[in-house]
This record gives C-alpha cells, sequence and structure tokens, in this order.
C-alpha cells in the first residue's frame, strides 16, 4: 500500500497536535516541526477542519488544536479527510459494496461500514 504524501503530512500534523494537547499549535510551528511546505499544510489543515477533525482559531493566541480525543481518531478518518476514500472496489466506493457470509466483516476494516 502506498501512503500518497498528502495523508503523511497530515498524519503528522495529527499526532503533533496530540502530543500537545490541550495547547494549541500554529500552522508555522507545526510545519517548522514536521519541515512540511506551509502552504500545502494550510490547504490539509483546511481539508481536516471540514472533516471535524481539527478546529482552529484567530488571533494572538490562535493556532490548531484537535476537535476531538486522539483516541476517537483513525488514521482512515484522517486519511479520508484529506484523500477521499481509502479504496475503490470494482470501480465503486467501498460503502456501495454489498459483503455476504464470512466477507461481511470486510466493511469492518478502516472503519468503512456507512461510509458513502
Amino acid at each position: 500500500m502506498q501512503v500518497p504524501a498528502r495523508v503523511d503530512y497530515a498524519l503528522r500534523a495529527m499526532l503533533e497536535l496530540a502530543a500537545a494537547n490541550p495547547r494549541r499549535v500554529s500552522r508555522d510551528e507545526l510545519a517548522e516541526r514536521q519541515q512540511l511546505p506551509t502552504r500545502y499544510l494550510e490547504a490539509i489543515l483546511r481539508d481536516l477542519g471540514h472533516a471535524g477533525l481539527v478546529v482552529g482559531h484567530r488571533g494572538v493566541a490562535g493556532g490548531y488544536e484537535m476537535a476531538r480525543p486522539a483516541a476517537a481518531i483513525t488514521v482512515a478518518d484522517v486519511s479520508r479527510a484529506v484523500d477521499g476514500p481509502l479504496a475503490l472496489v470494482v470501480r465503486r466506493r467501498p460503502g456501495t459494496v454489498t459483503y455476504t457470509g464470512s466477507c461481511q466483516h470486510l466493511l469492518q476494516v478502516g472503519a468503512l461500514e456507512g461510509v458513502p
């Protein structure tokens, strides 16, 4: 499995936020700590915010923080937020594929159940 740079950067940012919790961390500080391109990270943080994984605050005391506890966020959540569905099955989104019998548990891999 190949991990796109966008997912790698998002995971690294989320780990930094988890380590800093409850302190907010600025975009520039996140970029510096992980040596990530600032503009690219900004777009990733925006996507993570739209997915409800991070909250951004403006102003002098601004920065980013996790929107919910780290234990409630999966790698799959982060990947989907910045890169879309985890996989396509015969060119269909995983949530639209029907599995039966012993294969029905495949929907639970990476918390795919109920994903559009």
